[in-house]
């Protein structure tokens, strides 16, 4: 293939809270002021400065021949205090979105992406029963103000690396180390979150597609041993697993996603290691001789094939 298909959408993705700076009303701004939380003791109050400089950073995506941006709008600016929506912020984001379209971008927005407003997280976050209606609510908002400017919807980002690394490995607020009936509970509401989110976007603008993207892992085994076998599943039935119950993705995507989001980055061996409770006594590594990215994981092509034929 000497170019891609007519439609065909290429582009890149980034979040709020990694590239705007100056995000202070969320929760991981209050994590991160924790000492030894962020390696370096690194600081997002500048970042990328893209909420000044977004102009500057979309016409460098169009000199790289992308047509498309995922981005996403912050939920705590918006809506700094419960019911309350700041009209300049709305503003902003329409004026972000309205330049991505003069550069011939198309925007895809998530709703959630790793970060909530502080009044959320301190009511109990996404293991409140009242998370499902207070994220439903500023959906609708943004639905209603951002509508005409988005042809495409991502209702949240990843909640199996979400809840995984919130609620078993501790290592995004609130910090939690193996409580899996929190990470049921919160799989549990974002599920229905982004049910009900499909349904207030669809009702306000019926031809957009709206959809959620998961963390798809590709896991190995370390081993033809059995322990290794059934750790490699184990890591899947949890750490990989759709905000869906068993049985139900086909049904659930089916009823409220127009597409299947699939985030792959890396794949990895398992091994069970009874010396690691902390890890679900799961030992993680790179697949060796893989290529790595800046990130240390391991990229494979093939991986990908592999995913996208899981998903299938």
């Amino acid at each position: 293939m000497s170019g891609f298909p007519r439609g065909f959408l290429w582009g890149t993705a980034s979040a709020a809270h990694q590239v705007e700076g100056d995000n202070k009303n969320c929760d991981w701004w209050e994590w991160e002021q924790q000492p030894g939380k962020i390696a370096n003791g690194d600081s997002s109050l500048i970042a990328c400065d893209n909420y000044r400089r977004y102009r500057e950073d979309f016409k460098l995506l169009r000199e790289m021949n992308q047509n498309a941006h995922r981005l996403s709008i912050e939920w705590s600016r918006i809506e700094p205090s419960q019911g309350e929506f700041d009209s300049r912020q709305i503003r902003h984001y329409r004026d972000v979105l309205g330049d991505l379209r003069e550069q011939g971008i198309e925007p895809m927005v998530t709703l959630h992406h790793f970060t909530s407003p502080l009044w959320f997280a301190r009511k109990g976050g996404w293991m409140d029963r009242d998370s499902v209606r207070a994220f439903v609510c500023f959906v609708t908002r943004a639905a209603d103000e951002l509508g005409d400017l988005v042809n495409l919807w991502c209702t949240i980002n990843e909640p199996n690396i979400y809840a995984t690394n919130g609620w078993l490995t501790g290592e995004f607020p609130p910090g939690h180390q193996g409580d899996f009936r929190g990470f049921y509970s919160v799989i549990s509401n974002m599920r229905r979150a982004h049910e009900l989110a499909y349904v207030a976007i669809k009702k306000r603008r019926p031809d957009s597609m709206v959809g959620l993207s998961h963390h798809k892992f590709l896991f190995l085994p370390a081993s033809d041993k059995r322990r290794d076998v059934w750790a490699t599943r184990a890591a899947q039935a949890t750490v990989d697993r759709w905000p869906v119950g068993p049985g139900r993705m086909q049904r659930v995507v089916e009823a409220t996603s127009d597409y299947v989001g699939v985030a792959h980055y890396w794949a990895q061996n398992v091994a069970f290691d009874p010396r690691r409770p902390r890890d679900q006594f799961l030992h993680r590594t790179n697949v060796p001789g893989a290529q790595l990215t800046d990130m240390g994981w391991t990229s494979d092509p093939v991986h990908m094939r592999r995913v996208l034929n899981e998903v299938k």
